[in-house]
């Protein structure tokens, strides 16, 4: 500047200029550079969880690594809410692009990114299936059946040597037939056959809460039970299921539920408001906390 005052009056005026210019370029960057994160932190809830990645999603618990650690494959097995069935609709896309949005936020992917996050070996393999599942199914598919690849015959043949299964379906399927009592022997039967094929151990989850009270109960007729919800037959199997395999059973319903106990419907907050009945993406991290809270990472990584 002190030089500008030995110029004469016009090159200090052309001198001037191009400071103001530069000044006032820098300025706009800035401006331009602020009101681009305004936008992007004004976006919809729909599409701020669609540029997030699942470890950006909120972790309320950590699993933690012991110190005999090693590397774990975990294999989960179940239906719709492992497979992450609707979640496409929270972002109002097409059914084509289900998959897509499934296989990023469902629990068993943000799971399986907390563990990775410890050790990027740790794997977490999703075999669940969207439709048409269930325990009978999982436990007599045979190689070549539609749902094969979501058996449990194809999980032993695949991992056989798994350090856990987890099994994750949430309700009865009257209507093919299913009630407590069968469920829960199938559920038996499939973490037997685990156990001496050589995994490590079986986690069974409970059923999830229905969104009312009173639904009714569909039977293989399809007509309904007239002494039967479907609020009742989860809660009687989640009964069924931590009776029968205490120490070893995941807490799927009152992380769900709307006080979060073993008797109430589901929390509104946690559910897909399109579809009322599969976890939304809140409802989906609840479960991945349930498996982190239930320390499975922990027991298969001494296994």
């Amino acid at each position: 500047m002190r030089d500008m005052l030995f110029l004469s009056s016009e090159r200090r005026s052309r001198a001037l200029g191009r400071i103001i210019v530069g000044v006032s370029a820098l300025f706009l960057a800035s401006c331009s550079e602020s009101s681009a994160d305004a936008k992007a932190n004004d976006k919809p809830p729909a599409e701020k969880a669609a540029s997030a990645t699942p470890s950006q999603l909120a972790i309320s618990t950590d699993p933690a690594p012991s110190k005999d650690a090693h590397q774990v494959t975990i294999v989960v097995l179940g239906s719709s809410s492992p497979a992450g069935k609707n979640i496409y609709k929270l972002f109002n896309r097409p059914k084509a692009e289900e998959p897509e949005y499934a296989v990023k936020y469902n629990w068993v992917t943000l799971y399986d990114a907390r563990l990775k996050e410890i050790d990027p070996q740790n794997n977490v393999i999703n075999l669940a299936a969207a439709s048409g599942h269930s325990t009978s199914i999982a436990l007599n598919e045979k190689k070549g059946g539609p749902l094969y690849k979501s058996s449990l015959a194809y999980a032993l043949s695949a991992y056989p040597h798994a350090d856990a299964t987890i099994v994750n379906f949430p309700a009865i399927r009257g209507q093919e037939g299913e009630d407590v009592a069968g469920v829960v022997a199938n559920l038996q039967e499939i973490e037997k056959r685990a156990l001496a094929a050589g995994v490590g151990k079986v986690w069974i989850a409970t059923a999830q809460p229905a969104a009312n009270k009173t639904e009714c109960f569909k039977t293989k007729s399809g007509e309904c039970d007239a002494g039967l919800t479907i609020y009742q037959t989860r809660i009687d199997l989640t009964d069924a299921i931590i009776a029968a395999f205490p120490g070893r059973y995941l807490d799927f319903y009152s992380p769900l539920s709307k006080d979060r106990s073993l008797q109430s419907v589901a929390d509104p907050a946690l559910l897909n408001p399109i579809d009322k009945l599969h976890p939304n993406l809140a409802g989906h991290e609840a479960l991945r906390d349930a498996v982190i809270k239930a320390g499975v990472y922990e027991a298969a990584a001494k296994n």
